[in-house]
C-alpha cells in the first residue's frame, strides 16, 4: 500500500507498507530522490480516509498484497475505483492518533 503526500517538490513523499512473513513493513521515500529510479503502479484506487495510518492498528491482511501481484490497468476514461472497506483496528493501545488528515492521495502499490 502506498500514501501519496503532495506538497512542494522537495517535501513530496511516498509511504509504502506492506505484510512480509508476518511482519509490517514501512519505508518512506522521497519522490524527488536521485535514488528512485521508477514507480509503478500496479493497481490504483481512493480510500475513503486520506491518511493510512490506521492500518497499522489493524489486522494485517487489511494492508497486506502479494509479492508477485500483477499489474491492473484500468481502461482510460473509467473512473478510479473507491475501495470502501471498513477496516476494524485491533484493541487499544493504538499507534498514532489518526484523527487529522492532510491533502493526500492514496494509491497501492
Amino acid at each position: 500500500m502506498c500514501n501519496v503526500t503532495l506538497g512542494q517538490l522537495s517535501s513530496c513523499r511516498m509511504w509504502v507498507r506492506n505484510v512480509i512473513d508476518h511482519q509490517g513493513i514501512e519505508f518512506i521515500y522521497n519522490l524527488y530522490a536521485p535514488t528512485v529510479l521508477k514507480i509503478e503502479t500496479l493497481r490504483l484506487e481512493k480510500r475513503l480516509d486520506d491518511e493510512l495510518y490506521y492500518l497499522r492498528d489493524a489486522p494485517q491482511q487489511y494492508s497486506a498484497f502479494p509479492q508477485d501481484m500483477e499489474m491492473e490497468i484500468l481502461p482510460e476514461g473509467v473512473p478510479v475505483p473507491v475501495n470502501d472497506i471498513v477496516v476494524p483496528l485491533n484493541p487499544q493501545p493504538w499507534g498514532r492518533n489518526v484523527c487529522c488528515s492532510s491533502s493526500s492521495s492514496s494509491i497501492l502499490l
